[in-house]
């Protein structure tokens, strides 16, 4: 008998599990709209501002060769 009862459940839970993966959400017919993601965009900086970006990052190379070759006169 209690073979019979636990085979039930197991049966029983295996056709809901069944049910959930297959067939959950698909009761409308039609599938939950993502919106899509916006693409970024380029925008573009005077060259004023490249120039002074150009030396800050020119001065940020110098010092971190400096202090990864242990010279404290180039840091």
């Amino acid at each position: 008998m209690k073979k019979v009862v636990i085979g039930i459940l197991v049966l029983a839970l295996l056709v809901f599990g069944a049910y959930k993966v297959f067939f959950a959400g698909k009761a409308d017919g039609a599938a939950i709209a993502i919106p899509k993601e916006k693409p970024l965009t380029i925008s573009k900086n005077s060259d004023v501002f490249n120039a002074s970006y150009e030396k800050l990052l020119n001065a940020y190379f110098d010092l971190k060769s400096g202090l990864t070759d242990y010279d404290t006169t180039k840091a």
